[in-house]
């Protein structure tokens, strides 16, 4: 199963979308490593075509991780700044929708004029990915990532901190919702 979420345009709420593989997914095979490769590819090719139906909001300032986990020990004075962001992000969940999304949407603009090393794998990613994008259409679509992007930081308050029933008449879902209870395999 594949489930995608979209931000509505002016904080209007979320579409929670699920579907099917478009394709079957290999059970079997001679060789293990061989298996998992022909199943990672069909995978892959249904996240391109999800990430192809909303592509400004993928998170394209992500970077491949090389296996090494940082190892750092935090003390107790260096933890202070992320319990102040998590009460600034609970005092964000209580803002109405529509005024998060703007809220977030001004941050994403400023991330993208401060954050240059995430613009730039941003923009590397887009060129890798979306080849037959012009110049012009992939700066467009990064502006446009970086708005996402800081709507999605500001509205996960709201996922975090808001009751169901507020959660309840934001997200409408739509596809096969019950497909997970019904199919044979997880």
């Amino acid at each position: 199963m594949l489930a995608w979420c979209e931000r509505l345009p002016a904080g209007r709420g979320f579409h929670l979308r699920l579907s099917r593989l478009t394709e079957p997914l290999p059970l079997q095979g001679d060789d293990a490593q061989a298996l998992q490769a022909a199943q990672a590819a069909v995978i892959n090719r249904a996240m391109q075509q999800l990430i192809l139906q909303c592509p400004q909001q993928y998170l394209w300032a992500t970077t491949a991780t090389r296996g090494r986990a940082a190892r750092t020990r935090l003390r107790r004075h260096e933890v202070w700044p992320a319990h102040v962001l998590l009460g600034l992000l609970w005092l964000l969940h209580w803002l109405p929708l529509w005024l998060q999304a703007a809220l977030g949407g001004a941050l994403g603009r400023v991330l993208y004029t401060v954050a240059r090393e995430r613009r730039r794998i941003s923009a590397r990613n887009v060129q890798l990915c979306l080849p037959e994008l012009s110049a012009q259409q992939r700066r467009t679509l990064l502006r446009e990532h970086f708005r996402w992007l800081g709507r999605s930081a500001v509205e996960r308050a709201l996922l975090w901190y808001a009751p169901p029933e507020r959660l309840r008449r934001l997200i409408h879902v739509e596809g096969d919702v019950t497909l997970a209870e019904r199919s044979e395999r997880p």
